[in-house]
């Protein structure tokens, strides 16, 4: 009988040994776990801090005038003026977007200017509400970007 309660020890032995070693493992996963949600996060944080800003303002090209409607909603255009190529834009939207979504935008413009007057040349001045400062133009030269 002595080896029954030998064995019987011995079992206690290895299944506490057993447990032991996936409390170990258990513990060792929740540090992983908890490591990685942390680089996790801190890389979100990084990639939201330095990621360049998509674009701004939405533009359908299919849809010119829809475009021109919509950021007439957004306050982005404040005044298109008939008598000259001329749009003023709001100045904060404006520094807020990227130099290629600038770049676009008074493309678009004076593509839209264009067509909408029958125009053989693009030719289109953007200017700011507060400053009236030229934002951006075209004209024979080139395109022009502030």
């Amino acid at each position: 009988m002595a080896w029954k309660e030998e064995e019987q020890k011995q079992m206690m032995a290895d299944a506490a040994e057993r447990g032991e070693g996936r409390r170990a493992q258990y513990k060792k996963i929740i540090r992983i776990a908890g490591v990685v949600a942390f680089v996790a996060v801190v890389v979100l944080a990084v990639d939201m801090i330095t990621r360049d800003k998509g674009a701004r303002l939405p533009l359908d090209l299919g849809d010119p005038e829809g475009t021109i409607a919509e950021w007439v909603r957004e306050g982005f255009v404040k005044s298109i003026d008939d008598s000259a190529p001329t749009v003023v834009v709001d100045e904060t939207i404006w520094n807020d977007i990227s130099d290629d979504e600038k770049t676009t935008i008074v493309a678009f413009l004076g593509s839209y200017w264009s067509e909408r007057h029958g125009a053989q040349e693009t030719i289109i001045t953007v200017r700011g509400h507060a400053s009236k400062a030229l934002l951006g133009s075209i004209d024979s030269v080139g395109m022009t970007i502030k």
